[in-house]
């Protein structure tokens, strides 16, 4: 090997580990921070969590600040145990891991697609197209914030350069029947199978499963083609099994070393709500429509990506790739080609998913029908797109001759990428980007027509060809790549990526063990989503949450969230509820703003209850957008209705019974048109133009009954738009001062407005249940089913009474005051003292699931499942210590099988590769190493 061959190939790879630096140079540079759409939403929470547990010294098995209680590693995409995300969480800041993360596997997706490449027979030209194409594709732009993808995709070439190793027995033939050595080329054949399996092993610890399923298939595929193009008779079982067993065992391999992630993944995905296949429409949701391949020339055709076009249907590869793979099968006619351009197009068919009437046979295959996304075929495309880009780019640069000098032209040909990348940077908007691409794909188009129709007949200089392809190639996909960059791959300076929520100072003065609950009808903007800790952004503060954010959710956590009650939420220890608000605020929004569904809305509405004695009754209420209404102004009738049928009017004046809830604001409190009534509560409140901090309050009025009234109904009519009227705490009281609260009758909780932000709004639930409590009744449900409809029955108190899962009924009704005490709460181990005054029935409201082992007093004792998704254990009366501690056996085995799959690895590596075994031979040669 000359050295002007081995400085073309430093430059190639030089030329593909820094031009991720220069796509992202902000993130590079730690001038912003990744955080669009799911890395804020899901990678970031977890990985926080996974962060802060290495550095503690321990992995993330369970969280119990999400979803009652999940096991976080289980889920997969944390990644716990991919080697760079062990090195990149343990050892940099979040800003900084989040964005390598991402950067080095782009130069890890490019290097893999470089030394495929090199396998092949290609020049270092032809690596660097097949490179580019792929790193650079809009597979990979447009997954950037699925951080698992990311971490998955990019090793699959090196799987297929593996296998082809070992195939050439030491060497690699390339398209002509040529054999050379290939980067591994010191490695006995076997050992090639070994590192296989290794680099399956890291794609699967990596997070996503159907990445590696997919790879395993094309690997499959691809070993099964080369043994029948290559037996001399198909029939032969033999030689077809001698060539499709190693990559079988390598995927065994990988199977074993990743035993440690895998079986606990398994578990919860048998646990979960994807346990029996996902439903039809939700399988295949995410296809790529046919009318989509015009998305191959003109990306942008459908306008700004975000959000008219989903990120998991980005397929672009540049448009002079798209020529070079599209005139492969007409430049080399040989088994790679040919491989290359059937994977292509069965993966195209595969990705058209709901549009592909045979796609719904896989929902019919176990393991397969547990994914959706049927556009993440493009992953496979992608890969065979790239491989022709760079058989075709090297069958053409050999057509060409070369001088024995480089001319200037060439030089300032490879100089035209940075000055597009000068420009394109400086365009101010991703809608200037997005006119610049209504010409873009005409230039691509005719510029890459007219290098392949000069290569094609000889009329250009080798090197020029190569740098025009280089360099139209380069600026063709960083353009692409801009527009995400402003839109779905856009970044945050590190200062506001770290800011916490104002609303944080709100829940840091509760110290108790309880849970929020956010409401989830809409998916509010980033800044929204922050202050109303939107799942999973809990997490990282440490707030428990009671709602979640992931793809595997145990079902029966999803069956209890699914359809929510105020007894469901009161059982999940959930104090807060919280919900996003919307701007601007007009009547629509402002009535969803301050609607809570767990508590009555009773403005406008009519109601009617249990016939109820009342001598009074005290109304709490307030008004919004009224600070230009008259004193005495009439808002509001509340009419009452006897169980004779008789009618009351009350009638709510602002400046008498109600007011402006914002009174103190300093912009109102100057114009306010009428008087203060008394208040009835005070919260916390931030509003206004600009926004700024306030009180805010209800205000408190009664009024008296006449006498033996029982008031079986209740209308509240409004003569104001309903939205600026809030009624939200009406008492009757009756003979003696007995309080019956009107949601309380209604079946409602009782609720309470604590805090209100431009960005939130955070009610207090008064009858949320402690983490941890004693009934001394208990009763055993049939079967879940019949658990959750006892749950929802009106007669149910959860306070007072249990239902099982398994064991022995219990009923004590003459028990006196238990006390019960948490003394430590862990996520891997909770700690509960408690003082029965008889036999009873300890409930945490922490989900139960595998793995989680109670004892009593030092003695292990059985955990049963109570009211549909907690733990509890029977307790016999008088004082103990109660110790839950989660151990789950999963990831055990899954430790001691990877830990054994690893040492029989490394032992397979040395036996094949050191001489004095007798498993392979080194040869020296003044050029080249080599395994004999």
């Amino acid at each position: 090997m000359n050295r002007t061959y081995r400085r073309a190939e430093f430059l190639v790879i030089a030329i593909l580990v820094l031009l991720p630096l220069a796509f992202f140079w902000q993130a590079a540079l730690r001038r912003g921070v990744f955080y669009f759409g799911d890395i804020f939403r899901l990678y970031y929470p977890q990985r926080a969590v996974y962060a802060q547990a290495l550095r503690e010294g321990r992995l993330p098995l369970w969280s119990p600040n999400i979803l009652s209680g999940y096991p976080l590693l289980a889920e997969g995409e944390i990644g716990a145990f991919y080697p760079l995300n062990l090195l990149l969480y343990r050892f940099l800041p979040m800003d900084i891991a989040l964005n390598y993360s991402i950067i080095l596997h782009f130069v890890i997706a490019g290097l893999a697609m470089y030394f495929f490449a090199r396998s092949l027979g290609l020049s270092p030209f032809g690596r660097l197209m097949a490179g580019l194409t792929y790193a650079f594709s809009g597979f990979f732009i447009g997954h950037v914030d699925h951080l698992s993808i990311m971490a998955a995709a990019p090793w699959l070439p090196i799987t297929f350069t593996l296998v082809r190793k070992e195939d050439g027995k030491g060497k690699l033939e390339n398209g002509k029947g040529r054999f050379f050595h290939s980067p591994f080329s010191i490695l006995h054949s076997p050992s090639s199978i070994l590192l296989c399996g290794l680099v399956l092993g890291v794609q699967f610890l990596a997070g996503h499963p159907q990445i590696s399923l997919m790879t395993i298939l094309a690997l499959i595929a691809y070993a099964f083609f080369q043994a029948l193009t290559r037996s001399a008779n198909w029939r032969e079982w033999r030689p077809l099994l001698a060539r499709t067993l190693p990559p079988l065992g390598a995927v065994a391999l990988a199977l074993g070393l990743a035993a440690v992630q895998l079986l606990p993944t398994y578990e919860l995905t048998q646990l979960s709500q994807r346990a029996g296949g996902l439903e039809p429409e939700f399988f295949t949701s995410f296809s790529w429509h046919p009318a989509l391949l015009a998305t191959l020339i003109h990306p942008f055709i459908l306008g700004n990506p975000y959000p008219h076009v989903s990120v998991e249907l980005a397929a672009y590869l540049g448009l002079l790739p798209l020529l070079l793979a599209l005139t492969a099968p007409l430049l080399r006619r040989d088994r790679t080609t040919a491989f290359f351009g059937g994977l292509a197009l069965l993966a195209l068919f595969l990705a058209f998913g709901h549009w592909n009437p045979l796609y719904r046979l896989l929902f019919r295959v176990p393991v397969f029908n547990l994914f959706r996304v049927p556009a993440r075929f493009l992953y496979l495309f992608t890969f065979a797109s790239a491989t022709l880009c760079g058989l075709a780019a090297e069958e053409l640069s050999q057509r060409l001759l070369y001088r024995t000098h480089p001319p200037l032209l060439p030089v300032v040909c490879g100089l035209l990428p940075l000055l597009a990348f000068g420009l394109i940077n400086a365009a101010p908007s991703v809608e200037a980007l997005l006119t610049a691409w209504q010409v873009l794909p005409a230039v691509f188009l005719i510029g890459g027509a007219l290098l392949l129709v000069g290569a094609w007949r000889s009329r250009l200089e080798g090197r020029l060809f190569m740098a025009l392809a280089v360099g139209l190639t380069v600026t063709d996909l960083y353009a692409y790549s801009a527009v995400y960059g402003r839109t779905f791959n856009d970044t945050m300076p590190p200062s506001q990526f770290y800011a916490p929520p104002r609303s944080l100072d709100f829940f840091a003065a509760d110290q108790e063990l309880y849970r929020i609950y956010t409401h989830e009808e809409i998916v509010p903007a980033l800044s929204v989503m922050r202050e109303s800790l939107y799942p999973n952004i809990a997490l990282l503060h440490g707030v428990p949450s009671a709602n979640g954010y992931f793809p595997l959710i145990p079902r029966r956590q999803a069956e209890t969230l699914a359809d929510l009650t105020p007894q469901r939420l009161n059982l999940l220890n959930v104090r807060y509820f919280l919900i996003p608000q919307l701007l601007p605020v007009d009547e629509e929004t402002e009535f969803y703003d301050l609607e809570n569904p767990f508590a009555p809305s009773l403005v406008g509405r009519s109601v009617t209850i249990l016939p109820t004695s009342a001598l009074s009754i005290e109304v709490a209420s307030y008004t919004s957008h009224s600070a230009d209404w008259a004193q005495g102004e009439v808002v509001a009738e509340i009419v009452l209705t006897g169980e004779g049928g008789e009618r009351v009017s009350l009638p709510l004046r602002v400046g008498v019974e109600t007011a402006e809830w914002a009174y103190d604001r300093p912009d109102v409190r100057p114009e306010i048109a009428h008087q203060r009534p008394p208040i009835a509560r005070t919260w916390l409140a931030r509003s206004g133009f600009p926004p700024v901090e306030h009180p805010g309050h209800s205000y408190r009025a009664r009024y008296d009954l006449p006498s033996g009234l029982m008031v079986s109904g209740l209308e509240i009519r409004p003569y104001r738009p309903r939205a600026f009227i809030r009624v939200d705490r009406i008492e009757l009281i009756g003979e003696g001062g007995q309080r019956y609260l009107l949601a309380h009758l209604l079946g409602y909780g009782d609720y309470s407005l604590v805090y209100r932000s431009e960005d939130v709004a955070i009610y207090r639930n008064h009858d949320a249940l402690p983490r941890a409590f004693v009934v001394h009744r208990a009763r055993v449900a049939a079967d879940d089913e019949e658990a959750l409809a006892a749950l929802d029955a009106a007669s149910f108190s959860p306070r007072e009474e249990a239902i099982l899962s398994s064991g022995e009924e219990l009923a004590i009704t003459s028990a006196g005051p238990d006390q019960v005490r948490v003394v430590s709460y862990e996520p891997e181990r909770v700690v509960i003292e408690a003082d029965l005054t008889d036999e009873g029935v300890l409930v945490l409201l922490d989900s139960c699931y595998p793995g989680w082992r109670a004892w009593v007093d030092g003695v292990e004792a059985e955990i049963h499942r109570a009211d549909h998704l907690f733990r509890a254990v029977r307790l016999s009366a008088g004082q103990h210590r109660i110790v839950f501690a989660y151990d789950p056996l999963s990831f055990k085995v899954g430790a001691a099988i990877s830990l054994i799959t690893a040492i029989g690895l490394g032992v397979g590596l040395v036996w094949w590769n050191l001489p004095w075994t007798g498993g392979g031979k080194v040869v020296y040669n003044r050029s080249r190493r080599f395994s004999a």
